[in-house]
């Protein structure tokens, strides 16, 4: 993955993150503390698009760039409603 030019290494973050104190110590704590970040971001973005778009879920999913389908799946693994 790229990210304003830059390969994006989650495991090397997850690293710079835990010497920083961001992160626990101990992989398996890490990795559900990494997953649920990711998730509050995720719902943060996809609440936005819903609202932003009065919570018409296609043109949502056009402003985020994913498939209706696909935001249907991520509204419902994350319990948005």
């Amino acid at each position: 993955n790229k990210l304003r030019g830059h390969a994006l290494d989650i495991a090397e973050c997850v690293d710079q993150l835990r010497r920083d104190g961001y992160v626990p110590a101990g992989k398996v704590y890490a990795d559900k503390w990494l997953e649920s970040q990711l998730d509050s971001m995720e719902r943060a973005y996809i609440e936005s698009a819903l609202e932003r778009t009065r919570w018409n879920r296609t043109a949502a999913s056009r402003l985020l760039g994913i498939t209706f389908r696909a935001l249907r799946y991520r509204m419902e693994r994350l319990s948005i409603q």
